[in-house]
């Protein structure tokens, strides 16, 4: 019943054409379920950090891009009494996604 994870997405240059527009039809679908489902998607290495401050004890958040059909989307996500290395190690598609590594 705790939030564990907190993301935000950035899409650049958005327009109704940008191939990442289909976010904007998901409703209360996660957006990661629909993110890991698109093919023709590359994505740039985790950054991770461990953020400062009583609010960033005992969390980690990363960052990385996406890319399809040359548009951005830049997806950050702040975790909460998580494993960074357990993250790393998961077989879990919803942690780490098939796509190609940019």
């Amino acid at each position: 019943g705790r939030t564990r994870v907190r993301a935000r997405a950035v899409i650049p240059g958005w327009h109704s054409y940008n191939p990442w527009s289909g976010v904007a039809y998901l409703g209360e679908r996660p957006r990661g379920d629909w993110l890991f489902a698109q093919t023709g998607v590359l994505r740039s290495p985790f950054e991770w950090a461990s953020p400062d401050g009583p609010e960033g004890a005992g969390s980690w958040a990363r960052r990385c891009s996406y890319t399809r059909h040359g548009a951005p989307l830049l997806l950050t996500e702040w975790m909460v009494d998580l494993d960074p290395l357990a993250l790393l190690t998961s077989p879990d598609t919803a942690t780490l996604p098939p796509h190609e590594t940019a």
